[in-house]
């Protein structure tokens, strides 16, 4: 399936939220044009996604687009990138590519009538970046886990967080150290064995202010997969012209074994 991977879809996907909608920061009208983007895209593939609003210290608001891909268990896997950008980046790579590599996930899941193991929520957050007045890292991730019953919480079982995906020498597979390790791992051998066969990727930790960060306080096995350094990060130039191909079809191949039932 890694063969029908749709890069040039994953690329229109990326280039209308950066320069058709353009720099989105969270609570802005902008951003929630995107939000409404990626939701009117998902209905568009055949899902029914629902959205969850919340509300930032500056009194605006913002919206958290969720779209459930029905599994053979009810125990939920999310798979999550952000809808927003710093002021006066248009976000192509920082964080298009993992909203459109979402979408590709969403229309492989549809074409291929795919029934994962578990349940994946894939979810747009609105609020990642940090804006004017308050730090954005982690406010609609947080909002929505606070918003679920003890019951709906204990149905998340993993996350893997998708961010920077286009753009670098260098990919981290990356947890914090709040809780295990075992999402990181799954991916570490998803690269090790389908995307660089015989190839190792040490498990990385650290303290990383953003959205897995909010999985992780509430016990959540967590994921970060990004390709680093993107000299372009939270800048003008940060455009799609800068994406590879490689990159972006590595991370995919590193995320569809969740849809092939080996999670």
């Amino acid at each position: 399936m890694g063969q029908q991977i749709d890069f040039k879809g994953i690329m229109k996907d990326i280039s209308y939220l950066s320069l058709t909608i353009g720099s989105r920061p969270a609570g802005s009208a902008k951003a929630n044009e995107a939000a409404n983007w990626f939701k009117e895209r998902l209905h568009g593939l055949g899902f029914t996604p629902q959205v969850h609003s919340f509300s930032l210290p500056d009194g605006s608001k913002g919206q958290n687009i969720l779209c459930l891909l029905e599994g053979r268990n009810p125990q939920i896997i999310v798979i999550a990138a952000h809808l927003d950008t710093v002021e006066g980046s248009p976000g192509a790579n920082d964080d298009a590519s993992g909203l459109a590599l979402l979408l590709e996930l969403a229309r492989l899941t549809k074409q291929y009538k795919l029934k994962p193991q578990n349940t994946i929520m894939l979810a747009g957050f609105g609020a990642e970046e940090a804006v004017a007045g308050f730090s954005g890292h982690t406010y609609s991730s947080l909002s929505y886990l606070k918003s679920l019953t003890a019951e709906a919480s204990r149905k998340i079982v993993g996350c893997i967080y998708l961010d920077k995906l286009g753009v670098g020498q260098k990919l981290l597979i990356r947890n914090i150290i709040f809780t295990n390790s075992q999402m990181a791992r799954f991916c570490r051998k998803a690269a090790e064995e389908i995307t660089w066969p015989g190839k190792k990727y040490p498990l990385k930790y650290g303290w990383l202010l953003s959205l897995p960060m909010s999985f992780e306080k509430h016990g959540i096995p967590t994921a970060w997969i990004e390709w680093a350094t993107d000299p372009h990060m939270h800048k003008v130039d940060d455009l799609p012209e800068n994406i590879a191909e490689d990159n972006i079809l590595s991370a995919a191949k590193i995320i569809l074994p969740v849809l092939w039932n080996k999670f």
